[in-house]
């Protein structure tokens, strides 16, 4: 089951859901471990960038559908398999959103052999000069975002990923 809260604090956005997966704990935590072969965004295409010596933690990926932005993950905490926390800016040309960067943190629970629960606390800071309009509204988006990442998350670790790019093109 689904739930959202979202707050502003400390200046970000913050939604947080939780949800239980048909999946073990190992296979889960490797979709999130951006230095796994079996990484979400690896096996949904996305290109890993070389980083320079010094870079620990650092990934920087692009989508070949959308080459011109780069992903960049920087890796803040990894306790196998029970947390990971990372933030996550883009490197554009052209402003993508107001979200200048944001950082997740994973929380995961083995609740069986082949079943986890996963919790997601998102924190997206917003550029400044937004209305209060554009702040709701950019909560709205967070949130709707952050349950469909977690879903599809969900779905790609029971189900592969062929199966969540079909429920979530």
């Amino acid at each position: 089951m689904n739930f959202a809260r979202q707050l502003q604090s400390e200046g970000a956005v913050k939604v947080e859901v939780e949800q239980t997966a048909d999946a073990p704990i190992e296979r889960l935590f490797e979709l999130l471990d951006f230095s796994a072969p079996g990484n979400a965004f690896r096996e949904r295409g996305f290109l890993f960038l070389q980083e320079p010596v010094g870079c620990m933690g650092r990934f920087r990926a692009t989508n070949p559908v959308n080459p011109d932005i780069v992903y960049v993950f920087d890796v803040i905490d990894f306790q196998w398999p029970s947390s990971i926390s990372l933030e996550t800016r883009f490197e554009s040309d052209e402003p993508l959103s107001a979200v200048i960067k944001n950082r997740r943190d994973y929380t995961l629970t083995s609740t069986g052999p082949d079943s986890c629960r996963i919790n997601l606390v998102e924190r997206s800071w917003l550029k400044s000069g937004l209305s209060h309009k554009s702040v709701r509204m950019e909560h709205a988006m967070r949130t709707l975002s952050v349950q469909l990442h977690i879903t599809r998350l969900c779905v790609h670790a029971a189900l592969g990923v062929d199966e969540a790019d079909k429920l979530f093109p």
